[in-house]
């Protein structure tokens, strides 16, 4: 149990999304939104898909940052040179702004007495005894 990762909650600024826009054009690969809707129907990935989820899995630690060239080179069909020159700028651009928030872990409740265990009487110091 020791060796369990933390968990943590990853926060992607809201300038990614124009990020992935900005790479999309930089390498030719942005599609018309009826493209893209298409792709949404059949169960495909556009490329501004594909690599928000690479992106995220890599956050995530679900793939390693040399396993990524390869995987986009097949996922986008595109060259090993522009694969590579992809991933940099993916890493730069989106991947280096994420913020990983490691999540609270809820402290357990206070132990209540059990039922068979009775306060002892409180002595009432408010009052003065009977006699």
């Amino acid at each position: 149990m020791a060796n369990q990762k933390a968990k943590q909650e990853i926060v992607f600024p809201e300038e990614v999304s124009e990020n992935i826009s900005k790479i999309l054009k930089r390498y030719e690969l942005e599609e018309p939104l009826k493209k893209v809707e298409e792709k949404l129907y059949q169960g495909k990935l556009s490329p501004a898909g594909i690599i928000a989820k690479t992106t995220w899995q890599l956050a995530e630690g679900k793939i390693k940052m040399g396993e990524l060239p390869a995987l986009l080179q097949k996922k986008l069909n595109i060259p090993a040179e522009t694969a590579r020159k992809l991933t940099k700028d993916i890493k730069r651009e989106v991947v280096d702004l994420a913020e990983k928030i490691p999540e609270k872990v809820p402290s357990a409740p206070p132990e209540k007495p059990s039922p068979e265990e009775k306060p002892s009487p409180r002595k009432d110091i408010y009052r003065e005894p009977i006699e």
